[in-house]
């Protein structure tokens, strides 16, 4: 049977979970016989070419979330999240070591230098060693760093901003995307840049200039990863990958189910691996032509007997990432409810140990704290706006950080049943706020 680079259907490799978080992978690959993963639960999963092993907590002696891994080589990796970086020596992963610092975005490209990045701060690393963050962004939030080398970066932010190293010093913040938040940036070189934002926007740079944002997808992207400037791939919310052959996107559909915090790398234009917050992974490289559609997901049907009524179904998604806040402290919370019934539950907003701004670095350990929650009830096929009113912490925080904080959403559905348990990372910004 002949074969296609096609997507392949999803397989759980992590299915762990923690009070507060769902595994929410980052993902990274040297070769396409070498990945590795990490997930909020301080979880580590290798990729031999063939199949993962199994969860493996790093953690140590306490737990943080890992929120990126960068893997330049098969004897390399680097992750890290709250304060903490640990790395991977082709065969076991070191204790996490205490960084002052801490990035929600890492990339490495070798052993002997690393930038991550987290609030408006980065740091670097020399082979053996974190510097002190430096301040590059202000007050605003990077949420992606990509360097092809140890003299070239790019940065970029949750507000349209991208910045550039040269392997001694940062630009200042530019305004390449409007206010629209960049979910992710790759650059295979100096001279070549995609970036894509959480309007399903993608922006090329070709050394000196970006271009002007051209809408790939109707949601939200939050990865993006290009092995060279004629091939890049991008996931995000809507279950959709994408992939770019140097003039045009081309989408996949229905790869896997929608998912905040998408995450893909690519070794080549023909194999990228993607993951998603509920702990699966996807594999793009050759396969058996099936005959079916492009989109690489399984399809399933069925139905009732005559006679018999369907069961109620419903789910509970949320729309893109960033949360809006009034003056009085309001937060304006999109969600969407899909199915046959209409779907009952409670959202929260919890603030905890993580990348935050640096007045506030001692409190990175902190237990969670509550800022927020309320009740909905959204009819089936309908998107609410749910207002959660910021308790008098989550007031102080907000100010705090000139209106800009990140949090985590947790979303419980009650009914219809079975009931569930989301956990998101969203970003509460508050109208205004510069």
């Amino acid at each position: 049977m002949a074969s296609e680079l096609s997507w392949s259907a999803p397989q759980k490799i992590d299915a762990t979970e923690s009070p507060y978080v769902d595994p929410s992978l980052s993902v990274s690959c040297a070769t396409s016989s070498f990945c590795a993963a990490v997930d909020h639960n301080t979880n580590a999963m290798i990729y031999d070419g063939s199949s993962w092993t199994a969860p493996a907590s790093v953690k140590g002696s306490f737990l943080f979330p890992l929120y990126s891994v960068s893997c330049p080589t098969t004897s390399f990796c680097m992750a890290g999240g709250s304060g903490n970086a640990l790395t991977y020596n082709g065969s076991s992963w070191t204790a996490p070591s205490h960084v002052e610092g801490a990035f929600t975005s890492v990339s490495c490209p070798s052993a002997s230098f690393c930038v991550g990045v987290a609030g408006g701060e980065a740091i670097t690393y020399n082979g053996s060693s974190w510097t002190a963050p430096s301040d590059i962004d202000g007050s605003a939030e990077l949420g992606s760093v990509s360097c092809p080398s140890s003299s070239f970066c790019v940065a970029a932010d949750y507000e349209g901003n991208a910045l550039t190293y040269n392997g001694s010093s940062w630009t200042a913040p530019s305004d390449i995307d409007g206010n629209e938040g960049i979910g992710s940036v790759s650059c295979p070189s100096s001279s070549f840049c995609m970036a894509v934002d959480w309007g399903g926007n993608a922006l090329a740079y070709n050394g000196s200039s970006w271009s002007a944002a051209s809408n790939i997808d109707g949601n939200a992207l939050t990865s993006v990863s290009c092995p060279s400037a004629s091939f890049c791939a991008a996931v995000g919310d809507s279950g959709d990958a994408l992939t770019y052959n140097g003039s045009s996107w081309t989408k996949a559909p229905g790869v896997y189910g929608g998912s905040e915090g998408a995450s893909v790398s690519c070794t080549s234009s023909s194999f990228c691996v993607a993951t998603e917050a509920h702990g699966n992974a996807m594999i793009y490289a050759e396969h058996e032509a099936t005959g079916g559609g492009s989109g690489g997901g399984s399809t399933s049907t069925s139905g009732s007997a005559p006679g018999n009524t369907p069961p109620l179904t419903g789910d509970v998604t949320l729309s893109g990432k960033a949360v809006a806040a009034k003056a009085n402290g309001t937060a304006l919370v999109s969600l969407h409810c899909t199915g046959t019934a209409t779907c009952n539950g409670a959202v929260e907003l919890t603030i905890q140990g993580g990348p935050i701004k640096k007045e506030a670095r001692a409190a990175r350990k902190a237990k969670i704290t509550a800022i927020g929650k309320t009740k909905f009830s959204i009819a089936a096929g309908k998107t609410a706006i749910i207002k959660i009113n910021l308790n008098a912490a989550g007031r102080a925080l907000l100010k705090a950080h000139h209106g800009k904080l990140t949090a985590t959403l947790t979303v419980t559905k009650l009914s219809p049943s079975p009931a569930s348990t989301t956990h998101k990372t969203v970003h509460i910004v508050q109208k205004g706020a510069k």
